[in-house]
């Protein structure tokens, strides 16, 4: 993104009322990257190549 980063994009849809659910996909994490996306606000964490099944029951996760 241009402007911002995807650290950025959290932050600010966390401080809306109410804050979505938001998952973070990345070609660029680490073992600490989900922890800290997590800790930031993210409702998940999913790192690429992805899987589609994985992507699937998060998105589940979400109605329950």
């Amino acid at each position: 993104m241009p402007e911002s980063d995807g650290w950025e994009v959290l932050e600010m849809t966390t401080r809306t009322q109410p804050p979505p659910r938001v998952i973070i996909i990345t070609a660029r994490g680490n073992e600490d990257t989900g922890r800290i996306a997590k800790a930031r606000g993210a409702w998940a964490y999913v790192e690429k190549p992805y899987i589609i099944d994985k992507i699937k029951e998060i998105l589940k996760s979400v109605y329950n």
